[in-house]
């Protein structure tokens, strides 16, 4: 049973699926809302809802009155609703020109290809290319956003009638046409037991069969292993600093420590090297006497180091901070 989102209730529904036979791994499918028209307006905007992984291939659509058509499409990810009266914002896939008669199915002839992850919301915008050219459609007595028509692979949302070119609107409509649709086969390449996630599946791999929801999170290789959407513990900058663990961050805690960082005399080991003050190579024990820079008072005189007996020569011998008779 495959659950269904409905975004708002609808007094009333109409559904018309038609299956078109099964073509490279995807089938063909049709849903309309309904060709009864009582009203009319150059073009509708309506929200679309992917209760499957879909593409949108093509429309039909209810022409007010016998004649030929310029159709015009445009689309939107996401709601349309805030955007009816922004031409400027709405993508334009193209034009095509159409015959037909009211109440009836007046196909488009344009290639929409548009592919709508489950639970993603597009919005469309088609339209003929102004004038007194009208497309059919139903003043809806519910809301804009009830759903017009649904099956199991998506919902076709009521919505605007739109003067061209976003000039005008009336609200709720529902868009009298039918949308041309196919489902592709989700699969498991990698032969994991877990289909791809790019067709409904969780597999957020399906190229490597090392990595699935199954799999054990491996520290230090960068690849969200277990598909959560996380990486290791260790494969996280926690401070900021453009290292983690697995870089050689030896304190992940503290911005301050990491490996490019210059070593202090702090007792602390900044630089991630293994070596703390006088044991590290930025502090080289220069006058040879067995102390470090860090501790060293005077680096440069071998005479003098902490541990030093004090002698009567001018020096700070013991690194006491005291000279000669002061010592």
């Amino acid at each position: 049973m495959r659950a269904l989102f409905l975004p708002r209730a609808s007094a009333v529904i109409v559904v018309a699926v038609a299956a078109l036979g099964s073509v490279g791994g995807a089938w063909a499918q049709s849903l309309t809302t309904t060709y009864a028209q009582n009203n009319s307006q150059n073009g509708n905007i309506f929200d679309v809802v992917a209760l499957d992984t879909i593409t949108i291939e093509s429309f039909d659509v209810n022409p007010a009155a016998s004649g030929t058509y310029t159709i015009e499409v445009y689309y939107l990810e996401g709601s349309g609703d805030a955007y009816v009266y922004n031409h400027s914002a709405w993508n334009y896939i193209g034009s095509a020109v159409a015959t037909g008669t009211p109440d009836s199915p007046m196909h488009v002839n344009l290639d929409i290809d548009i592919t709508m992850g489950a639970g993603e919301t597009y919005s469309f915008y088609v339209t003929t290319d102004g004038g007194t050219d009208y497309l059919g459609y139903t003043t809806d007595l519910g809301a804009v956003g009830d759903v017009a028509a649904q099956d199991g692979y998506l919902q076709i949302l009521d919505g605007y009638g739109v003067q061209y070119p976003n000039v005008g609107a009336y609200s709720p409509r529902t868009w009298n046409g039918t949308i041309h649709y196919s489902v592709v086969a989700c699969t498991d390449a990698d032969g994991d037991g877990y289909d791809d996630d790019a067709c409904g599946g969780t597999d957020c791999d399906d190229t490597d069969p090392l990595i699935s929801p199954a799999a054990t999170e491996v520290a230090c290789d960068h690849v969200d292993n277990d598909c959560d959407g996380d990486l290791h513990d260790e494969e996280v900058d926690d401070d900021g600093d453009g290292f983690d663990e697995c870089d050689g961050d030896c304190d992940d805690g503290a911005w301050e420590i990491n490996p490019l960082a210059d070593e202090d005399c702090d007792v602390v080991d900044n630089d991630c090297e293994g070596d703390v003050d006088d044991d590290d190579a930025e502090f080289p024990d220069a006058d040879g006497d067995g102390v470090g820079a860090c501790t060293d008072c005077d680096d440069a005189d071998g005479a003098n180091y902490p541990g030093n007996a004090e002698v009567c020569d001018g020096g700070d011998n013991d690194c006491d901070g005291l000279v000669d008779g002061d010592d």
